[in-house]
């Protein structure tokens, strides 16, 4: 299973590294793909709306670093559980990791992008929207080989991130927390360091 997300009265969205999104709405007796109308069948994240359980956020792409690995094109949001969806953007990003809608704004959703696994791209990172997807803004770049796995968002500031980062190449080393200033936002980061 490439992600997994519930809402409430038994109604839960499953996705495999390669099968498209499934809902089920008896508590997991049965499924039924609600994910197919896009023609994308990778997916790397779900998130669902804590304050409307309607709003449905899709993330396209394995979150995976492999060669076998099946990229997407970007990031699609459903306003009524799944029926139907849009594209929202950020096409170039191939891989979504990470789905985070704020819990009493659904308007404001972040997304961690792993980007390119095998070539540099600058679509990768953490990005923020403040308007339910019809504008993005980059709120964490390293370089252009540097992508976000996870991310973490603090449940009562809502504002410090914990993103856990991956390099496009095989890196072995030790783990470390490092603090870096983004904007007016105080970002911790997991970082590898260590030998190629």
């Amino acid at each position: 299973m490439s992600s997994f997300s519930a809402s409430p009265k038994y109604t839960w969205y499953v996705a495999g590294r390669n099968g498209g999104v499934w809902k089920t709405e008896n508590n997991g007796t049965s499924f039924f793909p609600v994910f197919d109308s896009t023609g994308v069948s990778s997916i790397g994240a779900i998130a669902i709306s804590s304050s409307n359980p309607e709003i449905v956020w899709v993330g396209s792409g394995e979150a995976y670093n492999a060669r076998s690995s099946y990229a997407g094109n970007g990031v699609y949001k459903s306003e009524d559980g799944g029926l139907s969806w849009q594209f929202m953007g950020l096409e170039d990003s191939h891989h979504i990791s990470t789905m985070i809608i704020h819990p009493e704004n659904p308007d404001v959703v972040w997304v961690a992008a792993m980007g390119h696994l095998f070539t540099p791209n600058e679509m990768r990172g953490i990005f923020k929207t403040a308007d339910g997807g019809k504008s993005w803004k980059k709120v964490l770049f390293i370089d252009e080989n540097t992508g976000v796995i996870d991310l973490i968002i603090n449940p009562q500031t809502r504002i410090n991130y914990l993103p856990l980062l991956m390099k496009n190449t095989v890196i072995h080393g030790t783990l470390r927390l490092v603090e870096k200033i983004v904007g007016f936002l105080k970002v911790k980061m997991a970082v590898i360091t260590g030998r190629k």
